[in-house]
């Protein structure tokens, strides 16, 4: 390899998966835990600012159904900026393991190959002629969701959404109502899955995405180890 593979993939490539899978559950997401904790003091905040207002032609419901429209905008406003954080997060987790790829072949993501699909062949290629085949990685169906998913995310409705339907449908499902078998068949088209709608990847799909690229790497060391 253009490169020391093994040496590039333990203290490069590893540690910049992990440090990335530290982010996203242990500093960003854990942001949007409390959530409905926040939507209930927002309702609580708004009642007691209009209950400040009332007068004897004031009605109390009325208030109250105010302050619970605002609780309940923050819900949906947080809800829908979570999911498009993690929409994005795939777009990010796909896009970082293409430039690993890249950067073993041609010793830098500043690839003079314009076209993505030439430099992919030459990263196989590179592999194959150390006896490396990967077709033969047990989680590559992973990785290829992976990239469709990212390509869902960032075009919204097109080819990869179709392909990614056949695979992966509950994606364009809400999680809510993803038991509701009625329901979950019914899915329309991506409009906005950076906006937080239509594509509903979960944490425990980028978990998987993470683990299915560690893994990748792994399945490349053991192959060199294998050839010493």
């Amino acid at each position: 390899m253009p490169i020391v593979a093994e040496s590039v993939i333990k203290r490069m490539f590893l540690p910049q998966i992990a440090v990335l899978r530290q982010a996203i559950f242990e500093r960003v997401l854990p942001a949007f835990d409390q959530i409905e904790v926040e939507a209930n003091e927002v309702e609580a905040k708004a009642l007691d600012r209009l209950g400040e207002n009332l007068n004897e032609n004031s009605d109390p419901a009325d208030i109250a159904e105010a302050a619970f429209e605002a609780g309940l905008e923050h819900f949906e406003l947080m809800t829908a900026t979570r999911q498009t954080i993690t929409n994005a997060f795939v777009v990010a987790i796909s896009h970082s393991f293409e430039q690993q790829r890249h950067f073993l072949t041609h010793h830098t993501i500043m690839d003079s190959e314009p076209s993505s699909r030439k430099r992919e062949l030459k990263f196989v290629a590179m592999l194959h002629s150390r006896g490396i085949d990967c077709e033969q990685f047990s989680d590559r169906p992973r990785l290829e969701e992976m990239d469709l998913v990212a390509n869902v995310a960032k075009h919204a409705e097109g080819q990869s959404a179709e392909r990614l339907r056949a695979v992966r449908p509950d994606l364009f499902v809400h999680p809510s109502i993803r038991d509701i078998s009625a329901l979950s068949s019914a899915t329309g088209p991506v409009h906005t899955p950076l906006m937080g709608e239509d594509l509903f990847v979960q944490p425990e799909d980028l978990r998987t995405y993470l683990d299915a690229i560690e893994a990748f790497w792994q399945f490349v060391m053991n192959h060199l180890d294998a050839q010493r």
